[in-house]
C-alpha cells in the first residue's frame, strides 16, 4: 500500500523552514524552503525522490526575485538556466546536461557578452569566466569605455578569430587564436 505524507520543519522562532511531500518514503511533489522572515528560499519539484522540472532559488528581498533557476529532465540539466550573483546575470539553455543555444551574460544590468553554444560542457574558462568549449559562431563582448570584441569560433571550438574595436568602432586588433593556449595561429 502506498503511503503519502507531508512534513514540515520549523525554525526555533516557530516560523516554517521546510514543507515537503513524500510518497513511499521518497520526496514526491513540490518542496518549499523558506527564509526565517517567511519569504521563499527554494521551490523544488520531485518525483519518486528525483528532482525534475524547474528548481528555483530566491533572493531574500522584498521582491522575492529569482537568484537561480535550473530545469532538470531525466536527472540532468535540460531547459532554462538563470543565475544572478551580486551584479552579474547569466541566462541560457541546457540540453541533456550540455550548454546549447544563445547565452547572455550581464554585468550591472548591461550585456557584456553573448553568443551560442553547441554541446558546451562548461570547461576551459576564458578570461571573462565564460566557458570556451562549445562556443560556435559569433560571440560579442562589450567593455567599459565602448570597446567591443567580436570572436568567430569554429565548430570544434579549437580556434577562433578575434577582432577588437575601440569606442569609435575602429579595428584595433585582428588575430586567429588557439582556444586552449591563446597563442596566435
Amino acid at each position: 500500500m502506498a503511503w503519502e505524507r507531508q512534513t514540515k520543519y520549523y525554525f526555533k522562532s516557530g516560523k516554517i523552514c521546510y514543507k515537503r511531500y513524500y510518497k513511499q518514503g521518497l520526496l514526491d511533489g513540490i518542496s518549499k524552503h523558506f527564509f526565517e522572515n517567511g519569504n521563499l528560499y527554494t521551490v523544488e519539484n520531485f518525483k519518486s525522490g528525483n528532482p525534475f522540472g524547474e528548481q528555483i532559488e530566491y533572493n531574500d528581498d522584498d521582491e522575492n526575485s529569482i537568484r537561480f533557476l535550473k530545469t532538470i529532465k531525466n536527472g540532468v540539466l535540460d531547459g532554462k538556466y538563470y543565475h544572478k550573483r551580486f551584479n552579474t546575470e547569466t541566462t541560457g539553455y541546457y540540453q541533456n546536461d550540455l550548454m546549447n543555444g544563445l547565452w547572455v551574460y550581464k554585468k550591472d544590468g548591461k550585456v557584456f557578452a553573448k553568443g551560442h553554444f553547441i554541446n558546451g560542457d562548461g570547461s576551459n574558462l576564458g578570461e571573462t569566466g565564460i566557458p570556451r568549449n562549445g562556443r560556435i559562431g559569433k560571440w560579442y563582448f562589450y567593455y567599459q569605455g565602448g570597446e567591443k570584441a567580436i570572436q568567430v569560433w569554429n565548430k570544434n571550438s579549437v580556434w577562433y578569430i578575434s577582432r577588437g574595436f575601440n569606442e569609435f568602432g575602429v579595428l584595433v586588433y585582428h588575430a586567429k587564436l588557439n582556444s586552449n593556449t591563446e597563442e596566435a595561429i
